[in-house]
């Protein structure tokens, strides 16, 4: 078993890592292989320095580089990438709104049921979240 597990290491240790996988900042853009994310006014950009084009547009960073890294990997799951970052800026747009409405209401009622609202709300926003990270990691 021993031996099991030496050789598994061993493995993973000899395999070659793509540098060009690994994200980097410069110049306030963030690089992932042939793929760079620049912030702007309202979304992340993520463009192609192949193509020299715009591959998508997103509310999130995290769905950004998700997009960057599996375009990189050849995958081309932008379309679910993207459904998920939708439902990240409907939901967090929703908390912003939530969170305005409680600091105004004076009514215990209403205040309880907005809270309600804001706390699945956010639930939502984590689970797209977490969802994401795995097409990262």
């Amino acid at each position: 078993m021993t031996t099991d597990v030496i050789k598994h290491l061993s493995e993973i240790m000899d395999k070659q890592i793509d540098p060009a996988m690994f994200p980097y900042e410069k110049n306030n853009r963030i690089n992932i292989g042939s793929f760079s994310i620049a912030q702007t006014k309202d979304c992340y950009s993520v463009k192609s320095y192949k193509t020299n084009r715009i591959v998508a547009q997103t509310f999130s960073k995290t769905a950004a580089v998700a997009i960057a890294k599996s375009l990189n990997k050849g995958k081309n799951v932008t379309k679910r990438i993207l459904e998920l970052d939708h439902m990240i800026m409907k939901h967090y747009v929703d908390c912003m709104f939530y969170k305005n409405s409680l600091k105004k209401c004076k009514d215990d009622i209403k205040k309880d049921i907005i809270g309600v609202r804001y706390d699945v709300s956010w639930a939502k926003v984590e689970d797209a979240r977490k969802k994401l990270e795995h097409f990262i990691f």
